[in-house]
């Protein structure tokens, strides 16, 4: 999928709710309710990583695989994203389908560290995210049956069979349709979505140098944050003293009965100092550190800092 496949995709996933949207709606996925939230009515999608890359790529020869394995022929859907004949908004995105069944096929590639999570081939037995998106796509397309292909570490191919569950799905399509209306349709962000990620994916970058003028009717705003900045100050400062008078009663015990404790804890690592120190071992030329570390970047954010120099007694 190539840049301009992906934001197809995505703008045609915004005016509904997909396999993937599901679990995080329920708080069972990667994501969460405020992140769909934030998808469907502010635009703002998750970049597509690397891993998610390569997942594409491997995406024909996992299906090979499994045809080779099962018997079956497998097709691309004809259309990406599919509807739900009654209600549109209800989406579909399957990986492939099986040609002459009401069967499916989703395709997952598992790293190591998310193994466990998997149970007997054969079986159901997937991540619940997993097992809530083929479920909706089987209550939307009415099959029968949905495979998941799940190449495990490069070297293993597991093979699961979801068969359909109306409870399961019931429950699905019930929670989606409640979080449509109440959230998406009526613009009300979700309970769970903090005011300040709300406000990060309406405003995900500020435009630097850019200042505006105070509104008038906020005028009392940045007193009353100061005062309230001070009294958190203090608090936390007596906090401090309170805690250290417990620990200075503790001396050389681990605890207080019934009261608290002062744990033996392991000391951090200093991952730069690690990452320093092996960057000078494998002699890794600063070009070749500056695309590691562009790499392995976290999302870029924002951060509040106060500047106010007003009279607090104002």
């Amino acid at each position: 999928m190539n840049a301009d496949e992906r934001r197809e995709f995505l703008e045609r996933r915004r005016k509904g709710i997909g396999g993937s949207d599901v679990a995080s709606i329920l708080g069972i996925g990667y994501g969460n309710p405020g992140e769909v939230y934030a998808s469907k009515v502010n635009g703002i999608d998750s970049e597509e990583t690397e891993v998610m890359q390569w997942g594409h790529r491997l995406e024909d020869a996992i299906a090979q695989a499994y045809a080779e394995r099962t018997g079956f022929e497998v097709v691309k859907p004809p259309e990406p994203t599919i509807a739900h004949p009654d209600e549109p908004w209800r989406l579909a995105s399957p990986d492939r389908l099986v040609k002459g069944q009401r069967r499916g096929l989703e395709i997952k590639c598992v790293g190591p560290h998310t193994e466990d999570d998997w149970g007997e081939p054969g079986t159901d037995e997937v991540p619940l995210y997993y097992l809530c998106q083929v479920a909706w796509y089987c209550a939307i397309l009415d099959y029968e049956a949905w495979d998941v292909a799940a190449l495990f570490s490069g070297r293993r191919l597991g093979i699961y069979e979801y068969r359909r569950n109306p409870a399961l799905e019931l429950r699905l399509v019930e929670g989606a349709r409640a979080f449509r209306e109440r959230h998406i349709l009526a613009r009300v962000p979700p309970p769970d979505m903090p005011r300040r990620r709300m406000l990060l994916a309406r405003h995900p970058k500020a435009e630097k140098g850019k200042m505006v003028p105070l509104p008038e009717g906020a005028a009392g705003l940045p007193a009353a944050y100061a005062q309230v900045e001070a009294i958190a100050k203090g608090v936390e400062t007596e906090r401090a003293d309170l805690q250290d008078a417990l620990c200075n009663y503790m001396g050389d015990a681990e605890g207080i009965e019934g009261v608290c404790k002062w744990s033996n804890v392991r000391g951090s690592v200093g991952w730069k100092a690690v990452a320093a120190e092996l960057r000078t071992m494998l002699g890794v030329t600063e070009s070749d550190w500056r695309a590691l570390t562009d790499k392995h970047r976290g999302a870029a954010s924002r951060r509040f800092k106060f500047t106010w120099k007003g009279d607090t007694d104002k």
